[in-house]
């Protein structure tokens, strides 16, 4: 049970920091040959960088579950720091809201992985390549269902309370 909340709050962590590594670099996708590289909130070409403004609605999708998955995955880790608490009903009951949080994290961020690659790939040009960015939001995934899978089987295994006297 411990093993178990122990590794829901390392692949927590994990995962979150993928994620928020992947949400703040500016290398979602790169082209060598002009010099170019992109993210979720810059631009770079041959070195001059600008902000990506707010319009394209694939970008403003992809920041929005991006930011959401953020969130849930905090929601989440807080709950399994509760976990390690003394009391019966913290243990079981904060191993089941990581268990849901980081399911939630799991969820909003295959949704804007999704519209981001749904949508370059349409415009997408020959030289254009996914950059590491990218590549780091997608391995977040596993990460984040490997702790619910862990938070889930701590939660299985907590006694319910109440029932330690009969």
């Amino acid at each position: 049970m411990l093993c178990s909340r122990v590794m829901g709050l390392l692949f927590s962590s994990l995962g979150i920091s993928f994620a928020l590594v992947s949400l703040a670099s500016d290398f979602w996708v790169v082209n060598s040959h002009v010099l170019f590289h992109a993210g979720l909130w810059r631009l770079c070409i041959k070195g001059n960088c600008g902000d990506i403004l707010s319009g394209t609605e694939y970008i403003d999708a992809t920041r929005a579950f991006m930011i959401l998955t953020v969130v849930t995955s905090f929601l989440a880790i807080f709950s399994a720091c509760a976990s390690f608490a003394s009391h019966l009903s913290a243990k079981r009951y904060g191993s089941m809201g990581a268990s849901i949080s980081t399911i939630c994290s799991a969820v909003f961020l295959t949704i804007a992985m999704a519209v981001y690659t749904a949508k370059t790939a349409e415009i997408q040009h020959v030289d254009t390549l996914y950059g590491w960015s990218f590549f780091l939001g997608w391995v977040a995934f596993p990460s984040f269902c490997i702790a619910a899978l862990c938070h889930f089987l701590a939660f299985r295994s907590s006694p319910a309370p109440g029932y330690q006297n009969i």
